[in-house]
């Protein structure tokens, strides 16, 4: 029985669309199967479908190898190009950006397959041919059982620390902004004496209620000591951050440590800071 190059194609074009609702709403080893073959080679496929439409074009091991290959310098472009957008590189984004990718290089490779004669088309069969075997030189074997062992340890590997490992929770965010609630011109000159004001913001992603405080420390003096409510999973904090310096001194760096419930050691080890010019 023969595949012809453009089922194969419609077959990646499908699971590729059916990534984006398997990605953001399932989870375990179907999930890590089908991204793994969308993000690291299906993209490749499609475009070497579309470069190389022919039977004869490239043999069935090489294909295979490039297509990983092509698909591991795709994605990160894809990203670096994305890094630059207003979308960042987030994973909705991704997903749309490589699905789109694959799509229009499938639709090239469908395009360019149906314009050559049948028997020129690229098909795979799926009859062993073991005369074919028997006859390959021993380094294209040594080729195709490497990588097919590279495939399956891979995708075992990601079932595996899907499925094996604990899920490890994300850690509560907890980051500054100015005053006026955006992420620069923080103060660096202030009188000493005159109160000085951040915005401090904490996501609780501790999958239980749980409350904060914030500590402003500077010379190991603590100098602000802010807490939250209690906050639901989830739920966000956003509020204002006193302090006072005052002694004048230049580059004086105020840390901003964030606590957990009543706990005695910071919730990270490293703190925020920022740097304060203070003048008489």
């Amino acid at each position: 029985m023969r595949f012809y190059n453009r089922v194969i194609l419609a077959a990646i074009v499908i699971l590729t669309v059916a990534l984006i609702p398997l990605a953001l709403f399932t989870s375990g080893p179907v999930r890590i199967i089908v991204s793994f073959l969308c993000l690291l080679f299906f993209p490749g496929y499609a475009v070497l479908s579309a470069l190389f439409p022919k039977q004869v074009d490239i043999g069935m091991v090489e294909r295979i190898a490039l297509s990983f290959g092509v698909s591991i310098a795709a994605v990160p472009i894809i990203g670096l190009f994305l890094n630059f957008t207003p979308w960042g590189i987030k994973l909705m984004p991704i997903l749309l950006s490589v699905a789109a990718f694959t799509l229009i290089a499938a639709i090239i490779g469908f395009i360019r397959e149906l314009v050559l004669p049948v028997e020129m088309r690229l098909y795979i069969s799926m009859v062993p041919h073991w005369e074919g075997w028997q006859g390959m030189p021993r380094a294209k074997k040594v080729v195709w059982v490497a990588a097919l062992l590279a495939v399956f340890g891979i995708a075992g590997s990601l079932i595996y620390f899907e499925v094996a490992l604990p899920e490890k929770p994300a850690p509560t965010e907890f980051y500054i902004l100015n005053a006026e609630g955006q992420a620069e011109n923080y103060p660096t000159q202030i009188k000493a004496g005159d109160n000085v004001t951040i915005t401090a913001v904490v996501i609780n992603h501790e999958s239980q209620t749980t409350a904060y405080s914030i500590r402003a420390v500077t010379d190991e003096n603590v100098v602000s000591d802010t807490s939250t409510w209690a906050l639901a999973d989830g739920a966000k904090w956003e509020g204002k951050v006193d302090f006072v310096l005052a002694k004048a001194g230049a580059a004086q760096k105020i840390n901003f440590y964030l606590y957990k419930g009543g706990e005695g050691k910071p919730y990270f080890k490293e703190p925020l800071y920022i740097y304060v010019d203070a003048v008489e």
